[in-house]
């Protein structure tokens, strides 16, 4: 009864923000900033879960694997539907090189930091037993939070245009960070002795069967869009559907349930024609919903004790982040414009100064379902804690963006506040949209 209730609450708390009312306070650039990266939700799940009012006790937290999982497959799922080869064919060039950019740096700035910190939190731990949190950490720190309308100081074409790098760039980097951690953070597991050890065979034969997976679910989902037709009680039971057998079949495999449904999610997103356009409309309606349950849930997985060794690990991330991900990004995009625009026309360029250019210092919010993969995967208290240092870091990160939203929101008034961001900022699955607005 008691769990029950835990859940009767999830769900109300998370309706009731995005209820019409309080939409109404995001209009303000603050709200927009607080609440776009989804902690306050992870708080709310912090407070009603295991560490601080117990309303879900810690033994039940095995229960939820099944939302949990549904979850992850939605993520995946709308970022794999978002991978449509006409809307990759309009981006200027200079996104993919923004990207590539951010990726590498990642990598070889948060690869090493993440495998320097992990080593001394972990001393006596195998090479293997400090892969996956390395993996998680290095992909968490991929792109950035797509959210722009809190940073924009005017709404001139030159802001318009690096709106669009921010928000265009950060998705493709999205679906290189779930591409990433499912290729790589199961290349260590569990032996029948209970060690970790690496297994890259298995681990390529996992992969080559998830994708097989992933492409028959694409082309039942294909049909099954066609038989549901405009009816959104059917749409809703294909997605669900196929949701829960992507995901679930993955899991079940010991693979990462987002990679497989968004590889299912690709294959769908371009064979299945005019019937997916009304199926990604009504996804998005449902997205920010969805995301608010999943980072309620998230809070009550993470283990908040992680002690000094976590908060410095969280603390080193944060601040490479502030001195990294701003001037990479400033300088690629300045570079790269230019030459991502076709035409004998010359090229526009980018402001001269913004606060569009701190954006990439914000941690995505889809590093809370990276986390919360690695723990069901891998159900060790490492990987609660290092779930832990994923949303520190992401809080980190976030709170220096509401100084600047609200300097901006200063210097600008509030006359472009008048609309909301769309909801799907706030989601972990938004990252997928690299065709979001430049105008937002």
């Amino acid at each position: 009864m008691k769990f029950f209730l835990a859940i009767l609450l999830i769900v109300t708390i998370a309706l009731l923000s995005v209820s019409a009312r309080f939409f109404r306070f995001r209009r303000s650039r603050i709200v927009v900033a607080l609440v776009s990266g989804g902690w306050l939700h992870v708080l709310v799940g912090v407070l009603i879960g295991p560490e601080v009012i117990g309303a879900v006790e810690e033994g039940a937290l095995a229960k939820l694997t099944p939302l949990l999982v549904i979850g992850l497959g939605w993520i995946g799922m709308t970022i794999g539907l978002q991978a449509r080869r006409e809307v990759l064919r309009e981006l200027p060039r200079s996104l993919f090189a923004c990207a590539a950019v951010d990726v590498a740096s990642s990598v070889v700035v948060f690869g090493l930091l993440s495998w320097l910190i992990l080593g001394m939190w972990m001393p006596d731990a195998p090479v293997a037993a400090r892969w996956p949190g390395a993996v998680l950490l290095t992909t968490a720190s991929i792109g950035w939070l797509l959210e722009t309308r809190s940073l924009r100081a005017s709404s001139t074409p030159a802001a318009a245009r690096l709106a669009l790098c921010v928000r265009g760039s950060g998705a493709l980097c999205a679906m290189a960070a779930v591409l990433g951690f499912g290729l790589l953070a199961h290349a260590s597991s569990r032996g029948p002795d209970g060690a970790l050890s690496f297994h890259w065979g298995d681990a390529v034969v996992m992969a080559s069967v998830t994708a097989l997976l992933a492409v028959m679910a694409g082309l039942i989902g294909r049909f099954a869009l066609r038989l549901a037709g405009g009816d959104r009680s059917e749409l809703l039971l294909v997605f669900l559907g196929l949701v829960a057998l992507v995901a679930g079949s993955a899991t079940s495999l010991g693979y990462s349930p987002m990679l497989a449904s968004a590889l299912a999610g690709a294959v769908m997103a371009n064979l299945a024609g005019p019937a997916l356009r009304r199926f990604e409309r009504f996804i998005l309606q449902a997205e920010y919903v969805v995301a608010s349950l999943f980072s309620i849930l998230a809070g009550m997985l993470l283990d908040v004790h992680i002690g000094l060794a976590g908060v410095g690990l969280a603390a080193a991330l944060a601040g490479a982040r502030l001195l990294v991900k701003a001037p990479v990004f400033a300088f690629s995009a300045r570079r790269q414009w230019e030459r991502g625009i076709p035409g004998p026309a010359p090229a526009p360029t980018l402001p001269e100064s913004s606060p569009l250019f701190l954006a990439p210092i914000r941690q995505a919010p889809l590093a809370i379902a990276l986390g919360v993969a690695l723990v069901l995967s891998e159900a060790s208290p490492m990987a609660r804690k290092l779930l832990g240092v994923v949303v520190l870091t992401g809080v980190l990160t976030s709170a220096p963006m509401v100084i600047a939203a609200m300097r901006t929101g200063a210097r600008t008034g509030r006359a472009d506040d008048r609309e909301p961001e769309p909801a799907q900022d706030a989601s972990p699955g938004a990252e997928s949209a690299p065709e979001g607005g430049a105008d937002r």
